[in-house]
C-alpha cells in the first residue's frame, strides 16, 4: 500500500483513525472532568471544594500539557518540517509529562512548600549578624 501510486486515500484513512482516537480519548477525559466538577460542586464546605479543585487543577495541568504536545505532533499540517522538531516534540510529551507529574503533585505538599521557601529565603535574603 505504501509503495503504490495512489496513497492519498490510505493517508487520509490513517489520519482519520489517529484523529478519532486522539479526540475520542480527549472527549472521555473532558467528560470525566465534567462529572468530577459536578460532584465537587455538591461538597458543602468551601474548604473541601477548594482542596478538591486544587487536586483537579493539578491533574488537568498534566493532561493539557500532554495533549497539547500530542496534538501538535499528530494534527499539524503536512509540509516541510525537520525530523528534529518532531523528535523534540515527541520527547517533550513522552519525557516532560511524566517528569512534570511528581513536581506538580509535590508542590501541593505544605511541608515541601515550606522547605522550598526556607531554602530560597536563606539563599536570597541577606544574612543577619
Amino acid at each position: 500500500l505504501a509503495c503504490g501510486k495512489e496513497t492519498s486515500s490510505v493517508t487520509l484513512a490513517v489520519i482519520l483513525v489517529c484523529v478519532s482516537a486522539l479526540m475520542g480519548c480527549l472527549f472521555l477525559i473532558v467528560l470525566s472532568y465534567v462529572f468530577i466538577v459536578a460532584a465537587i460542586l455538591r461538597i458543602p464546605s468551601a474548604e473541601g471544594r477548594h482542596k478538591t479543585f486544587s487536586t483537579c487543577v493539578s491533574h488537568l495541568t498534566v493532561v493539557i500539557v500532554h495533549y497539547g504536545f500530542d496534538s501538535i505532533i499528530y494534527l499539524k499540517p503536512k509540509g516541510p518540517h525537520s525530523m528534529d522538531s518532531n523528535t523534540l516534540m515527541a520527547t517533550t510529551y513522552t519525557v516532560f509529562t511524566p517528569f512534570l507529574s511528581p513536581i506538580i503533585f509535590s508542590l501541593r505538599n505544605k511541608e515541601l512548600k515550606n522547605a522550598i521557601k526556607k531554602s530560597f529565603q536563606r539563599k536570597f535574603s541577606p544574612l543577619s549578624s
